[in-house]
């Protein structure tokens, strides 16, 4: 299981959520995507989030993880190269605040409206930005899994930083490609829209990607505006 995964609240008015997606060969895989989870879960809990600028503190914990893919597969030489996508958010009732590095994807089902709030670091990503290729031609396209920016393969990541208004009924989803793959926009926004419970909606996400030849490992995790 290269995908790791968590959710929890950091305080009563805050979720944190986080996916990630190692590569590098199976085993390194799930190392490098555990540690970097790891890294930003323990850079993040307990921090007085009154004293703190949220887009600061979310680039500092993507550079915490990358230190720390980095670091490990230094300590290993069958670790060597290793890497992980990562993309967290932080979700208040008012805004969600996202770090994204990789083709893991943070969406946004506001205002009964989905959209894509990360960019994929890849190369059907930057060929879609660019206007070279469609995003249909993206889901087919030999090299859709060539990722262009992870964190852990080098000293130094840059992770993107994009922010989203929230209102009441709001959903942030974070998923891994073993979602997004099989399962196209329009799919995900009506998971979404038809599911009651945070639990059922992973689960039926999960379900409808793994109905659809579930080819990767799927991870997901969503927190909704009540």
């Amino acid at each position: 299981m290269q995908d790791s995964v968590d959710a929890r609240m950091l305080d009563p008015e805050i979720a944190l959520l986080v996916v990630a997606d190692g590569m590098g060969g199976a085993p390194a895989g799930d190392v490098a995507s555990g540690t970097a989870l790891a890294a930003v879960v323990d850079g993040l809990a307990g921090l007085d989030w009154s004293s703190v600028d949220p887009e600061v503190t979310l680039a500092r914990a993507v550079s915490a993880a990358n230190e720390s893919v980095w670091q490990e597969a230094l300590a290993d030489p069958r670790q060597v190269g290793m890497g992980t996508t990562l993309v967290i958010a932080l979700v208040t009732a008012g805004a969600a605040r996202i770090a994204n590095v990789g083709d893991s994807r943070a969406y946004g089902l506001l205002r009964g409206e989905l959209r894509q709030l990360s960019d994929d670091h890849s190369y059907v990503g930057e060929a879609i930005r660019d206007g070279r290729m469609t995003p249909e031609e993206a889901r087919v396209h030999p090299y859709r899994n060539l990722i262009t920016r992870v964190a852990g393969t080098q000293p130094h990541v840059e992770p993107d930083l994009v922010s989203a208004d929230l209102a009441s009924g709001d959903t942030i989803l974070l998923s891994t490609d073993g979602l997004h793959g099989p399962l196209d926009d329009a799919a995900i926004a009506d998971l979404l829209t038809a599911t009651g419970s945070d639990l059922d909606a992973a689960a039926a996400l999960v379900d409808a990607a793994n109905a659809a030849g579930g080819p990767d490992n799927i991870a997901v995790a969503l927190a909704r505006v009540r």
